[in-house]
């Protein structure tokens, strides 16, 4: 047949593999891009193709797909005559975050940064979320205090956005980190232009404290404050993972005694009732 496929034809197979979500989705787009290169008509890759072969490594969990997804990126900043649009950069950030990549974190933060300095497509708050749940599931020391920093800086910041922020307090070393967590709520509580608590909020607070393991007597303080607002909600009501968190942080923060027993068969009870 004398009919060859044009650039549309491409950018829909490289689509379909980046829908796909196989593990061979990277590979198998790639290898169309580069027989879309070498066809004889000199087709030259748009910015549809482009973004969906980011699309393809990311959602292909491949552990290189953080890195395949740059060096497109790069190529598209360097030398394709193609201007990377805010889908492209969310998608390499998308891309790092799925890698599990020990630097997964710090790489989605610099693409971030990155498309920050250039100024020219401004974050979307998803693309914000994206990299605060790279750092917020990150393993580095340093995360929790990273994600808080993108919070503040973020315009239009949404419950995801605060729960991810507190979820990187949880999984922190640091040992002020139920203060920490309970500071982002109480910012949300605050502030009317804030998006108010839902019980993921408070589950993630609670979750804070119980991991807490310095500072027993101010984490405990906050845990339980933490939960008396909750209680007096006139929306929310604790759930089965509420109490269950409360009597980790019975266990892990107040000492064996008549005390912590009571407070746990309390739990117990009003989870029960609940």
């Amino acid at each position: 047949s004398n009919i060859c496929p044009d650039l549309y034809s491409y950018s829909i197979c490289i689509d379909a593999w980046a829908k796909s979500k196989d593990r061979s989705a990277g590979e198998r787009a790639e290898n169309i891009f580069g027989r879309m290169l070498r066809e004889p008509a000199c087709l030259s890759p748009n910015l549809v193709v482009y973004n969906a072969l980011i699309n393809a490594w990311g959602a292909s969990q491949d552990p290189r797909a953080g890195e395949k997804a740059t060096k497109i990126l790069d190529e598209m900043e360097q030398c394709s005559g193609v201007t990377p649009d805010r889908v492209s950069y969310s998608s390499v950030i998308d891309a790092w975050a799925k890698s599990e990549a020990e630097d997964a974190a710090s790489m989605s933060e610099a693409v971030l940064n990155r498309m920050e300095e250039l100024g020219s497509t401004k974050p979307s708050v998803v693309t914000y979320n994206c990299v605060l749940n790279a750092l917020a599931t990150s393993e580095d020391a340093d995360s929790a205090p990273r994600a808080e920093a993108i919070l503040n800086r973020m315009e239009g910041a949404d419950i995801i956005s605060f729960n991810t922020a507190i979820k990187a307090w949880t999984r922190s070393p640091s040992s002020d980190k139920a203060a920490r967590a309970r500071d982002i709520f109480d910012r949300m509580l605050e502030s009317k232009f804030r998006p108010n608590p839902d019980l993921v909020t408070f589950n993630t607070v609670l979750n804070a404290c119980a991991a807490s393991n310095v500072n027993r007597v101010e984490a405990f303080q906050i845990a339980m404050d933490t939960f008396g607002i909750l209680q007096r909600s006139e929306h929310l009501r604790p759930n089965e993972y509420t109490y269950g968190t409360l009597i980790k942080a019975c266990a892990t923060l107040l000492p064996q005694g008549h005390e912590r027993v009571e407070l746990v068969e309390q739990l117990y009870k009003g989870c029960c009732d609940n």
